[in-house]
């Protein structure tokens, strides 16, 4: 029989343990309260709050307008569970998951938030990639186990995704990026509140992986984000990639305004009208004008991705920065970079190809449309410089016959050249910390039937212009 002493301290003792299950942090918005979970490999014991507005809900006359730092709450906040994604497609096509309800994040740590005397651990915050059309924080898309199990905090964002996110009207209607605009808000929110979960403000790593890694890339380049983070990585995607920036947005929003039959002709008039469209019908009207040409698209600029902004001082990125330039004259921080990609990026399409068959043969009677825009303006020139790259790639065949050799072009013109260009202007620094990588795989994807293999090539980084 236990002595009642004996019994006592094991009560209290299992008590206790309930108790930090349930943790509750208190911050300057109000109260959270999160769960207790392990890790899938090591079984390390850490603490998520998911959920956790860092803005008032987008919608209505907020849709397309920059993100409003939400009030405080009242009462203790349940955040047991991830909230509703940003408005997208499902990876099929065929449904529209999510809400405009969305700009939420969650912290992942290994710190007790109610205990005391810990040391506050270094912060990763992760930006989701998917063409800034689909991507979510949620656990089961991005699951931060193995970083937990390094002693990191981690911290996954919501961002309005689209035409939400991207809309832009070229003038001070809708300036555009309100989804970059969404991820600064939360690394703000993260370094006000972090040091709550037991992490620390002033060792702060943001990263992202294809449009998350452009994302990191313009934030860097960006005035209003200095001083925010101490390290970036870039996996997959900078600012200088191809598809990384809209040419066309004005043009692109009148397009969908005409889907949706709204007759404006001037972008107040579009925009008023846009706000009123149910959620579901302008995503799918935005869906349309994506889904007619992705490879246009991804050769030309994604249709609802980043675009400059006129010049004022809540623009990220305006009408007068040139990623290249900006580059060139050195003007971001000098923190420590990681970057690369894989050794087969386009491999991705392999299995999507024929259905781009339309706009392949496009390239064949205007071979000018591979040429880099952002590189050769003239259209003379612009004629020959695609001649010379439909020679290289394809020789005498055309581009329709070819997509294997297309997928080559794409993942060199879309990926490696300019991510390349980039880390040899971050490396052209003083003193500076720069990390270079290519990852190679030969095998089979998952339960793809993908059989286009990568490829293992270990090349160091020169001086080379590559741009």
């Amino acid at each position: 029989m236990f002595h009642p002493l004996v019994l006592l301290l094991v009560v209290i003792k299992y008590t206790s343990a309930f108790e930090d299950s349930n943790p509750v942090v208190s911050m300057s918005s109000g109260e959270v309260q999160g769960i207790l979970g392990r890790t899938v490999n090591r079984y390390v014991e850490y603490y998520s709050f998911k959920g956790i507005p860092f803005a008032e809900k987008p919608i209505g006359k907020l849709r397309f307008e920059p993100p409003v730092k939400n009030l405080p709450w009242e009462g203790v906040l349940d955040a047991s569970q991830d909230k509703d994604e940003c408005t997208q497609f499902n990876s099929e096509g065929t449904a529209i998951v999510g809400s405009e309800d969305c700009l939420y994040l969650s912290v992942y740590t290994t710190n007790n938030p109610t205990g005391s005397n810990n040391k506050l651990l270094p912060v990763m915050i992760y930006i989701s990639g998917g063409y800034f059309q689909r991507g979510s924080s949620k656990y089961e898309d991005y699951p931060p186990d193995y970083f937990l199990e390094k002693g990191v905090i981690y911290v996954g964002m919501n961002y309005r995704l689209g035409i939400f996110g991207f809309l832009c009207t070229e003038d001070m209607v809708v300036p555009g990026n309100v989804g970059l605009k969404d991820q600064i808000l939360a690394i703000q929110w993260v370094r006000e509140n972090i040091k709550y979960f037991g992490g620390d403000p002033d060792r702060i790593t943001v990263f992202g992986q294809s449009a998350g890694a452009v994302s990191v890339s313009y934030l860097l380049q960006s005035r209003l984000t200095k001083g925010f983070f101490k390290q970036a990585i870039m996996q997959s995607g900078t600012s200088l990639c191809v598809w990384a920036l809209n040419s066309s947005p004005r043009e692109q929003a009148f397009k969908v305004g005409q889907l949706l039959q709204i007759n404006a002709t001037d972008t107040k008039t579009l925009v008023d009208n846009l706000r009123k469209v149910d959620y579901m019908a302008l995503k799918t009207a935005e869906f349309q004008i994506t889904n007619r040409e992705t490879v246009e698209h991804f050769i030309r600029g994604l249709p609802f991705g980043v675009a400059h902004e006129p010049d004022y001082p809540g623009a990220v990125f305006s009408i007068r920065s040139k990623s290249h330039l900006q580059l060139t004259k050195k003007e971001f921080p000098k923190i420590p970079i990681l970057l690369g990609f894989t050794s087969n990026e386009a491999a991705l399409y392999t299995d999507q190809i024929q259905f781009f068959n339309s706009t392949l043969a496009s390239y064949d009677a205007n071979v000018s449309k591979i040429a880099p825009t952002g590189i050769v303006k003239d259209s003379t020139k612009r004629e020959l410089a695609g001649r010379k790259i439909k020679n290289h790639y394809f020789g005498n065949e055309t581009i329709v016959s070819q997509p294997t050799k297309f997928i080559e072009f794409f993942t060199i013109d879309g990926f490696k050249r300019p991510i390349r260009e980039s880390a040899r202007l971050f490396k052209a620094v003083k003193n500076s910390r720069i990390f270079f990588y290519q990852f190679g795989y030969i095998g089979n994807l998952g339960t793809s039937n993908r059989n286009y293999k990568g490829e293992i090539v270990i090349s160091k980084l020169d001086n080379q212009n590559y741009y």
